[in-house]
């Protein structure tokens, strides 16, 4: 009796741990969220995506249930990018605005979408803003930005996470 006892407070204190570790996890992915929203940004925290949540989407999932689309500059996506992304072109000029229009415009509007550039550190980002704004004008339900608070090299390159050229 004392045994089974013991073994019954060893699976609850285990069950604890992770419960509270799961909770932690949660917590952390909140604040990232929270500290990527500024005075006057056109995303939510729910139009945030973090870096462990897309990699885990991309375990699950695989790239084909998600549009994953790179909005900054040519020669980042091809020194590399997020595997299964494709090239949209940088939103801060027009002609790139343009060619992440035309890369969407035939998708169906509850699709999900993850925009991310990872050019320099988010703040400075000259390209995630607008190219939220045109997704969200045009329609889009689902729309996320991928936070990378330093850049694509630091936060999801040098973590090893799939990259392709």
């Amino acid at each position: 009796m004392q045994g089974q006892n013991i073994f019954i407070y060893l699976i609850a204190a285990f069950c604890l741990f992770f419960s509270i570790s799961s909770f932690a996890q949660v917590d952390a992915g909140m604040q990232l969220k929270n500290e990527s929203i500024g005075a006057g940004d056109p995303w939510t925290v729910e139009n945030v995506i973090i870096v462990d949540e897309l990699a885990s989407l991309l375990n699950k999932q695989g790239s084909k249930e998600v549009y994953i689309y790179h909005v900054g500059y040519r020669s980042l996506y091809s020194k590399g990018h997020i595997k299964g992304a494709s090239y949209a072109g940088p939103a801060s000029k027009g002609d790139g605005l343009q060619m992440l229009k035309s890369s969407i415009k035939d998708l169906p509007r509850d699709k999900d979408i993850v925009l991310y550039c990872g050019c320099c550190s988010w703040i400075d980002c000259p390209n995630n803003r607008p190219a939220f704004e045109i997704g969200i004008k045009m329609g889009f339900k689902n729309v996320k930005v991928l936070y990378l608070p330093d850049n694509f090299i630091v936060d999801w390159r040098n973590k090893g996470l799939p990259v392709e050229k």
